[in-house]
């Protein structure tokens, strides 16, 4: 895709729209706001509230993938209507820009109902007053820690929200959650506009000074093309063909199981050596999914090879401390997130010390000691940016500190977030990995490794708690979201501050959208009863897995981990040294730190299929043969995107059981 001159193009957008009327100027963002409560409602249906149907879990889980299902079905069905309605009325049709903000704020606006975001916030907010048993004693040990105004506690909209059959729209329902809600929607919007802060003062350094990638555009980008190319190509349709295939043989094999199966979902192997020390090697899943061979396609052949290198290497490391007695003195070996912790870090300062000289021109601007050109082209000023990024860090800490923990635990706890927020982002820009979540090992669970849960109150504990609902995993962090807007603005010709009018009213909206519908599915459906079983899960892992153990059994710091976090950062910035030095060096660090988590796991072997046949393509006709075999790769992806997502909503409408064609 040919890079757009973003000055030229920006002044054209400017200039149309203020030469069109309000409504014309303004309706992308009125569609989005419109499609974005639609969005919401049919990303928790199939996240949360699909167990009515299937009687088992619910899925696919879009918002577990770096490109989110969800919003691409909208972008295709969006660009195809809106083609067909330009036949007729070529004029008032929507522009490529008025496509892309509008995927952009439906992208934003799933990455905050998440199944790594709100999807854990809503039942962490009522579930130790549900769940308070004289047996495990938390009415003592955990409830007085809790304050009234950020939790659900009135045993009439309990039991309404966990059984189900009834409504949020009663007085004695929705008004214990009134507050609550509004508390941590502000909460959220403190989060997300920090992060969009961070984004302003990064933006120019990632995109124009070292041209970092961004991969995770590149689909929604072609997909807008002028003249649909990519919906002409053969290729494309013969990758769509064979993955919408088969998910449709594997839907309707749900429906009549006399039909074939064609197994693609991952199916776990640990079973298959059940002998020491062999059987160390723990949960290893193979799978086949057309759509993470296509997304993988995309990837550098490098960092495929190092996703999938690294995941088996951890096997082998895991069997070798099988043999050599590393788990009779060592519980946690191999520390693999400890690890991975250590590599976001590095990534992190890595991004801050290779962008130093922007930041500091940033900070002169931001206290008038300099001008930069390039500011008015910006989603914010500099210093809207840099002191709204302080104000918003302030304000968080105080939330914190109010609602238990102390000032300093508060504070190492927030910085350290958005520290590794932005590794984050980072990783997202420069290599987009089909995920990045790094589970359980949030700041929260640093900062208790490192001192011991003996050594901080039950109020501290209680506090760091709330850290699990945005520290559980990081898959959707809104933040990497965020700067791929700016980017699409970027490469589109769209205004940075029209764009950021839009992440903004889609941030407000799909939050009160999100708590809206979440609670809306409870009462109908049960949380207990007819949900998701991880609605309740996530309040267990918080409560009952985390602050009960360590109210009751606190540990001492755990040095070995620890340590293990700082030989991740160490044997990171080793790999960062060789990438370096050696032009065929094959191992990449960004590999490495994704190589622990859950959904590398359960990609993995796709991944090494999308390595292999990328590294057979370069090798035999270059670039010019990947350019033509791209579009085969997202065939693929499209075509199990698009089906998968239809099989739901069929589903849902039908009233039967449907097939999920992830996880």
């Amino acid at each position: 895709m040919p890079m757009f001159a973003a000055g030229t193009q920006q002044e054209k957008w400017i200039q149309r729209h203020e030469e069109s009327g309000l409504t014309r100027r303004y309706r992308a963002i009125i569609l989005g706001l419109l499609l974005t409560p639609v969005n919401v409602l049919l990303l928790l249906y199939m996240e949360i509230a699909t167990r009515s149907v299937t009687g088992s879990g619910a899925g696919p889980y879009p918002s577990t993938i770096s490109l989110f299902a969800n919003t691409i079905l909208f972008l295709v069905v969006l660009t195809l209507l809106n083609s067909l309605y330009a036949r007729w009325f070529a004029k008032s049709a929507l522009e490529r820009g008025e496509l892309l903000v509008i995927y952009v704020m439906l992208t934003i606006s799933t990455s905050i109902v998440s199944i790594d975001f709100l999807d854990v916030l809503v039942p962490m907010m009522s579930f130790p007053f549900r769940m308070a048993t004289p047996e495990n004693r938390w009415a003592e040990t955990i409830l007085p820690h809790i304050p009234s105004w950020i939790s659900v506690r009135d045993p009439r909209a309990l039991d309404g929200w966990y059984l189900g059959n009834s409504t949020l729209y009663t007085w004695d329902h929705a008004r214990p959650w009134i507050t609550p809600v509004c508390v941590w929607s502000a909460v959220i919007f403190a989060m997300l506009f920090v992060m969009f802060c961070i984004n302003t003062i990064v933006r120019q350094q990632w995109m124009r000074n070292e041209r970092l990638l961004f991969p995770i555009i590149e689909l929604p980008m072609q997909l807008t093309e002028p003249g649909s190319r990519l919906f002409k190509n053969r290729l494309m349709w013969l990758g769509f063909s064979i993955s919408a295939g088969i998910s449709i043989l594997n839907g309707l094999q749900i429906l009549y199981p006399s039909l074939p199966y064609i197994p693609v979902k991952m199916w776990d192997i640990s079973p298959w050596f059940p002998t020491r020390p062999f059987n160390a090697i723990g949960w290893t899943p193979i799978s086949f999914y057309p759509y993470a061979i296509g997304l993988g396609f995309l990837l550098p052949v490098d960092m495929l090879f190092s996703c999938w290198f690294f995941f088996v290497m951890w096997r082998v490391v895991r069997v070798l401390g099988a043999v050599y007695g590393a788990y009779d003195t060592t519980p946690n070996f191999p520390f693999m997130n400890q690890q991975a912790l250590g590599a976001y870090l590095l990534i992190a300062v890595f991004a801050i010390w290779s962008g130093r000289r922007h930041l500091m021109q940033v900070l002169r601007v931001a206290v008038g000691r300099a001008k930069d050109v390039g500011e008015e082209e910006g989603p914010i000023r500099y210093r809207t940016a840099v002191f709204g990024m302080l104000i918003g860090t302030l304000a968080l800490i105080w939330f914190f500190h109010a609602i238990g923990l102390h000032w300093w635990y508060a504070a190492a706890g927030v910085v350290l977030y958005f520290f590794l927020a932005l590794g984050i982002a980072r990783m997202h820009a420069e290599f987009g990995p089909p995920a990045h979540d790094l589970h359980y090992i949030g700041p929260e669970m640093v900062l208790i490794g490192a001192f011991g849960a003996r050594s901080f109150t039950p109020s501290d504990l209680t506090g760091f708690s709330w850290f699990f609902w945005f520290n559980r995993a990081y898959r959707s962090i809104p933040i990497a979201y965020q700067l791929d807007g700016l980017r699409i603005a970027q490469r589109g010709g769209i205004s940075q501050r029209y764009m950021t009018a839009a992440i903004a009213l889609a941030s407000i909206v799909g939050t009160i959208s999100g708590f809206w519908i979440y609670l809306h599915f409870g009462y109908r459906r049960g949380a207990e009863a007819q949900m998701a079983g991880h609605v309740l899960g996530f309040g267990w892992e918080a409560f009952a897995m985390r602050l009960d153990n360590w109210i009751n059994n606190p540990t001492k710091p755990d040095i070995p981990s620890t340590l293990a976090i700082g030989w991740g950062m160490v044997f990171t910035y080793f790999l960062y040294f060789m990438k370096t030095r050696l032009v065929a060096w094959p191992f990449h660090p960004l590999g490495f730190a994704i190589s622990t988590s859950y959904s590398i796991g359960t990609l993995w072997l796709p991944l090494l299929i999308a390595w292999a046949a990328k590294s057979l393509t370069m090798k035999l006709g270059g670039l010019r043969m990947y350019r033509i075999a791209v579009n085969f790769f997202l065939g693929l992806l499209l075509g199990d995107f698009l089906m998968g997502c239809a099989w739901p909503i069929i589903g849902w409408i039908l009233g039967v059981s449907t097939y999920s064609f992830m996880q």
